[in-house]
């Protein structure tokens, strides 16, 4: 189904809900909502997203923002990236971000058919907090220190 197939398949689930989280499987993190979560009500975003600084913004999709956290562009690993924000891929998302799905393509994904619809819907929020996207083999095993360090408390 895709990423965003996932989240329309399910969307009756949520249908009646203020906001909803969607949050990507390979991620580790330890990430406060609470200040994120307020974000989005305070902007009464159609989605927000937790960003993270890379130095690899030619394999992510990366964002810029304004001066406010209003995402101004989404573009997935960029030829010729225009910043180092990193989506994380996880959301905070109103179900009015349903609007932005096209209905009759199948497989969805969110960073290139729906957030691209978004823009000026959208803000963004930094976290300083881990955020590791365990896509590769070198990123899982990296993960398995980070867990250990976030269990004992040395992060």
């Amino acid at each position: 189904l895709g990423s965003a197939g996932t989240v329309w398949a399910n969307r009756d689930f949520v249908q009646n809900e203020t906001e909803f989280f969607i949050f990507y499987g390979d991620n580790l993190t330890n990430i406060q909502i609470d200040r994120w979560l307020e974000l989005h009500r305070e902007k009464n975003a159609d989605l927000s997203l937790m960003l993270y600084r890379t130095d690899r913004p030619h394999l992510k999709g990366i964002v810029e923002l304004d001066e406010d956290g209003k995402v101004l562009s989404f573009v997935e690993k960029p030829a010729n990236p225009r910043s180092n924000l990193a989506s994380a891929g996880m959301y905070i998302a109103s179900p009015k971000i349903f609007n932005a799905f096209p209905v009759n393509k199948r497989p969805l994904d969110m960073a290139y058919d729906v957030i691209p619809h978004l823009i000026g819907r959208m803000w963004g929020m930094l976290s300083e907090d881990v955020i590791l996207d365990i896509g590769t083999l070198e990123d899982y095993k990296l993960s398995q220190q980070v867990a250990l360090q976030l269990h004992t408390g040395e992060i």
